[in-house]
């Protein structure tokens, strides 16, 4: 299509001027207009795509970012919070149906990290509100087992804490 030309002569642009423009940027220049468009449209294309992948590379977006800050480039917040708080809301839906999946609060803990770690806010609320609900359901049966030595129980209850404590949600401790 005309339209997917178009993108990847941005992408062009920007790959072949991706130095010029750090260098630019460094020493306080001012990026020529067709740099910056390139630029922007490049790296925030790129990053709803690795914020929309199942398993986000936390590492991989965080260069990303880092690179949209050297080269001065505007991240576009909203459409990028729209990707994150979907990808959200759709983890938070899966660990309610399944919250005893391992799998499940792998993945939302990932995601939560993956919302706390961007240069944005992300309304976390609904997540807190299904996270506090299980841990209503879940805390009193697990803390019981994990006090009495239980090591899976023990292990689950440190997840929960690890994941409470990206929500500001305090989960009471073993002991």
């Amino acid at each position: 299509s005309m339209l997917g030309e178009i993108e990847a002569d941005y992408r062009r642009v920007h790959e072949r001027h991706a130095a010029l423009m750090r260098w630019l940027a460094d020493s306080g220049a001012p990026i020529p207009q067709a740099l910056q468009l390139a630029a922007v449209y490049t790296l925030n294309d790129d990053l709803q795509q690795a914020i929309a992948e199942p398993e986000p590379d936390l590492d991989g977006i965080r260069a990303l970012l880092a690179e949209a800050r050297n080269e001065k480039i505007p991240v576009e917040a909203d459409r990028l919070r729209y990707a994150v708080e979907s990808d959200l809301a759709e983890s938070a839906k899966r660990f309610q149906q399944t919250p005893q999946d391992p799998e499940r609060l792998a993945e939302l803990t990932r995601q939560v990290e993956l919302a706390r770690s961007l240069p944005f806010d992300v309304d976390l609320w609904r997540v807190q509100n299904v996270f506090y609900d299980r841990l209503q359901t879940e805390h009193p049966e697990l803390r019981r087992r994990a006090d009495g030595g239980d090591a899976a129980a023990q292990a689950r209850l440190q997840e929960l804490a690890d994941l409470g404590e990206m929500l500001r949600i305090r989960v009471p401790p073993v002991g």
